[in-house]
């Protein structure tokens, strides 16, 4: 019984913990670029496989790309369609297991210890010209359950793409 309080306790931690986290924002502007001359955009290719084949698009490509081109589309860039882009964009993504601490409600022994996921995106805007990043944005935050990552997602791009100068 008293690792069933202990449990639900746990989760109830857990749950707060992933509550009270607040996604983090972080962005750089290459200093020498104007970036109110970009005015269109594409994504850069895929990465390819070790056999040479490009790597197929996951849901996670399709829910970012749809988030940054939405995001975009608000602040006048457009898709390059039959010419050239002024901006190659890409994203990565990565999540790593993660440890908190903390007491139950009754603060009796040790700290408990509670794992989680912290999840990061980043998004590049290259010069297809010089090859050289001219901005970029990377959001973190605790990664909750698979039915809230598509807003965690939409989320992180509305953030970073914010902090990008109107054109």
């Amino acid at each position: 019984m008293r690792s069933l309080i202990r449990s639900s306790t746990g989760c109830a931690g857990l749950l707060l913990l992933a509550a009270c986290s607040s996604m983090s924002i972080q962005t750089e502007k290459n200093p020498k670029a104007d970036l109110a001359k970009y005015k269109t955009y594409a994504w850069a290719p895929p990465a390819v496989s070790s056999s040479g084949q490009p790597r197929p698009s996951s849901i996670l490509d399709q829910q970012v790309e749809a988030a940054v081109d939405s995001e975009l589309a608000r602040k006048g860039l457009v898709p390059a369609k039959g010419s050239p882009p002024e901006l190659l964009l890409r994203y990565s993504a990565m999540s790593r297991n993660a440890l908190a601490y903390g007491y139950t409600y009754d603060h009796f022994g040790p700290p408990n210890e509670y794992g989680y996921r912290q999840g990061s995106l980043r998004i590049e805007f290259i010069d297809p010209n010089t090859n050289q990043v001219v901005f970029q944005g990377t959001a973190a935050d605790v990664i909750s359950d698979t039915g809230a990552s598509q807003k965690q997602i939409a989320e992180a791009v509305h953030k970073i793409i914010n902090e990008y100068p109107p054109v």
